[in-house]
């Protein structure tokens, strides 16, 4: 199924030879406090787990049509389906590899999907 979480039929997302960044990241959410998660960046979506030795992965973010917008040198909001999600980080060279990486992963999946429609 187009979309379906792959990570959590197959081995944990930590164990992906796909993995393009990960790392302890604040993120808050709506009405939620903000929350530590060690957190991975894959193709397709981003992982989070509450530690890095946690096993089962706590949430996750489906990227395709997600928006990134920089709040400040040290957060970033990322946008899906109405969610916000801020995403803030200790340095402003960690969030700006972050968000870079993140911009190329929905860009890259969008280009690869619009490939797929034509072909």
């Amino acid at each position: 199924v187009f979309g379906c979480p792959f990570y959590q039929t197959f081995p944990a997302a930590k164990a992906l030879p796909v993995v393009v960044l990960k790392g302890e990241i604040l993120i808050s959410h709506k009405d939620k406090k903000v929350t530590k998660y060690y957190t991975y960046l894959l193709p397709l979506y981003i992982v989070f787990y509450e530690s890095k030795k946690a096993i089962k992965a706590s949430d996750s973010l489906f990227l395709t049509g997600a928006a990134i917008e920089i709040e400040n040198p040290q957060t970033f909001k990322l946008t899906k389906s109405g969610n916000s999600f801020s995403f803030t980080f200790d340095k402003p060279e960690t969030m700006s590899l972050w968000s870079k990486a993140i911009l190329n992963v929905i860009h890259n999946a969008a280009r690869s999907l619009d490939k797929w429609r034509r072909q």
